[in-house]
């Protein structure tokens, strides 16, 4: 019984927060695209 509250509490907090951890990882990624398409381009020229 223990296990299965343990669980449904994390499937309840990645319900919640899953729109805040899929801003995070879209924010992240521009970022890191940026910075990279920078560096690529500052190299090439």
């Amino acid at each position: 019984m223990e296990n299965d509250t343990i669980l449904k509490r994390i499937f309840y907090s990645l319900g919640r927060h899953i729109k805040v951890l899929a801003i995070a990882a879209a924010f992240s990624t521009v970022v890191y695209g940026t910075m990279y398409m920078v560096m690529y381009f500052t190299g090439r020229i």
